[in-house]
């Protein structure tokens, strides 16, 4: 019995990323599934370098094709594709760069901490009148 297109789409349905938590036929990352008698063959295009990840995914996604009944021999071929995104108007693209990611760790700098203490130093209540009269040192007096 020759395996069909249907039932492999759905034995692959099974096979997520494991960086988006989504499968690849969903997603529409599988492509040019084509099914000859006992024969298989796929790509998956990812949209981000996932190079040390291939062996894995091909091996997962092998294994789920080779359980549909009548399939003997299966090719997956798993490439990176990274898209570039638009730029702003006006922004000239910087050559031979594809993508910028700005990573920020909400740490150091003028934050929360030095906005409190400056605002505290500008509205602080007046001390009342007869505070002026008070000693400023906490130490004992001496005797």
């Amino acid at each position: 019995m020759a395996a069909t297109e249907s039932a492999l789409l759905d034995a692959l349905k099974g096979v997520t990323d494991p960086n988006t938590g989504k499968d690849f036929v969903s997603t529409k990352q599988l492509k040019n599934l084509k099914v000859e008698g006992g024969d298989v063959s796929f790509d998956v295009e990812l949209g981000y370098p996932a190079k040390s990840q291939i062996p894995a995914l091909r091996k997962a996604l092998i294994a789920a094709a080779r359980s549909v009944g009548g399939v003997e021999n299966v090719s997956a071929n798993i490439t990176s594709k990274i898209i570039a995104h638009a730029v702003q108007r006006g922004v000239q693209l910087l050559p031979n760069v594809k993508n910028i990611v700005a990573v920020a760790s909400g740490k150091g700098g003028v934050g929360k901490s030095t906005t409190a203490v400056n605002w505290r130093w500008r509205w602080r209540p007046k001390a009342p009148r007869w505070a002026s009269s008070m000693p400023t040192s906490t130490a004992p007096a001496s005797r």
